[in-house]
């Protein structure tokens, strides 16, 4: 609230106070509090609707100037029809029924219904019927609160014509039909701040709503005065009114946290959920409170209560369905993300050409073999294979060929190294590289049979077939020997280039202080 609209607020709040108090305690005299009540009664909505012909005007969405205008228009209603009836009261004269008065403030229900409903936020189709059920519960509990307070006696006393009769039950359904629309509004107003200050014109309406129904009792009950409480509630409400429309538009919300996104949206669900349960509650208390001092409801109350009662059992039922829905797209989309991270997981770690384990999963799994080898003991032997003279495939064959070269080389070394412990890896280009359980001499034995099982017979890729060579270099992790798996790599991949260097088509072992490869120097193929 910026500093315009806080002395706004103070200012209308304290003259709201003064207003009751002068009119209430009789003040100056009792002719004087009548005189200052009924004035109040025409200037709060008169107010109330040149703020909201304001407001209007400076809306920049179609359906929230049209509410506001509507709304003003029905502010405008009830402030005429209450300057008539001022009119009536400070010259004394005897007011029929009805008057003219009336018809301003029956005017003014369908425009505050008509803005109320404008307001309302769109809801889904999944949603639709929760909304239509939650506003029959709010609906008929409502009815049973003001049945037998209002409607019921107001029925029951008839009237000397039919349109007497239709006027003593216009202003409490009217009230009931506002305070329901309200109420559902309200509930399905969503987490996000809306422009419009819905509360607090929902808090003027619900107040408008009460005071007529009061109004109404008072005047069943015999205990009609000059000046009461309702004359307080009417300028109450339309003023909270007149400060809604004076606070429009208000700013959008500041950019959220994750976390309290999720507090919002949880909050504006708790208040979906209890408002109609809460209103359903009161009207069983009333029904209690009847029961307890022998005024027992008749069958349209009781049906009117079975009714709503048997909503709200409908409206839970269909919540459990509702998030059993919901559950299951929950467990549907944590297998997607699961399913999407495995995914991840794996492209991370594997060849896309070849799908077998990349570099940096082979580094992973050489770092846990020789930590297992410095606790255990336990031997682990590393292979580097790399092609021979894979330029002339590329060359000759093209880039494709060459592709499918390396995706069936990857085939024949998990064929042949498939042991319980074995990992194949494609390192980059045309190099892999293989982890063993095994001890420098299985594993130089394995990769031997590998070499010369490749060597005698031609490696098929594609529609071509090309008998491939490789070189190997064998190494053993040593504890003693090795600081770390760089040095471990070092000797293992100076073992590859002496078997490149000295013809290609072997194997060599890894030995201890055997030179690295020259800087600058790689062997071709």
């Amino acid at each position: 609230m910026n500093h315009d609209n806080r002395r706004t607020a103070t200012i209308t709040g304290v003259a709201l106070a003064v207003f009751s108090a002068v009119v209430l305690s009789g003040s100056p005299t009792p002719r004087g509090a009548v005189i200052i009540s009924n004035l109040g009664q025409c200037t709060a909505p008169l107010l109330a609707a040149l703020a909201l012909r304001a407001a209007s005007r400076r809306a920049q969405d179609l359906a929230q100037r049209r509410a506001l205008r509507y709304l003003g228009v029905s502010a405008l209603c009830w402030g005429l029809g209450q300057v008539i009836w001022t009119y009536y009261e400070i010259s004394q004269t005897a007011a029929p029924f009805p008057s003219a008065a009336d018809v301003g403030y029956v005017l003014a229900i369908p425009f505050a219904f008509t803005g109320v409903w404008m307001l309302s936020t769109r809801s889904t189709t999944s949603a639709h019927v929760l909304a239509a059920i939650d506003g029959l519960i709010v609906a008929g509990s409502l009815l049973a609160i003001s049945w037998p307070l209002v409607l019921g006696p107001s029925w029951d006393a008839g009237g000397d014509s039919p349109l007497t009769f239709a006027l003593s039950l216009a202003y409490p359904l009217g009230a009931l039909v506002v305070s329901s629309s309200v109420l559902m509004v309200i509930m399905r107003a969503g987490g996000q701040r809306s422009a419009v200050p819905i509360a607090l014109i929902g808090a003027g309406l619900l107040t408008l709503g009460c005071a007529d129904s009061l109004f109404v009792w008072q005047t069943l009950q015999g205990t009609e005065t000059n000046v009461s409480l309702a004359d307080v509630g009417w300028v109450s409400g339309y003023l909270l009114i007149f400060l809604a429309a004076t606070r429009y538009p208000r700013g959008a919300d500041e950019e959220l946290s994750a976390e309290k996104v999720v507090l919002r949206d949880q909050a504006a669900s708790w208040r979906r959920a209890l408002l109609p349960s809460s209103v359903a509650v009161l009207a069983i208390a009333v029904r209690i409170v009847m029961e307890v001092q022998g005024k027992p409801g008749d069958g349209f109350l009781t049906t009117i209560t079975l009714t709503t009662i048997g909503l709200g059992i409908v409206r839970h039922l269909l919540t459990m369905r509702e998030n059993q829905g919901l559950t299951r797209t929950l467990e549907e989309k944590i297998d997607e993300l699961t399913t999407r991270e495995g995914q991840l997981s794996h492209q991370a770690f594997h060849d896309p050409l070849t799908g077998l384990a990349n570099r940096r999963l082979f580094s992973d799994r050489v770092d846990h073999a020789l930590s297992r080898a410095r606790r255990t003991g336990e031997r682990t032997g590393v292979l580097f294979i790399d092609l021979d003279d894979f330029k002339v495939v590329n060359d000759s064959l093209g880039h494709a060929a060459g592709d499918a070269c390396l995706a069936a080389m990857a085939q024949r070394l998990q064929g042949h190294f498939d042991q319980t412990g074995d990992v194949v890896v494609r390192l980059g280009g045309e190099e892999f590289g293989v982890i063993l359980d095994a001890t420098e001499d299985v594993a130089f034995a394995r990769a031997e049979r590998f070499r010369q099982a490749l060597e005698g017979e031609a490696l098929v890729f594609g529609d071509d077939r090309s008998r491939v060579t490789v070189s190997i270099g064998c190494g053993e992790f040593d504890p003693a020997r090795h600081a770390d798996a760089d040095a471990f790599y070092l000797e293992v991949d100076a073992a590859l280039y002496r078997s490149k260097v000295s013809g290609r088509n072997r194997t060599e072992r890894a030995q201890a202080g055997m030179a690295p490869i020259p800087a600058g120097i790689a062997p071709a193929g």
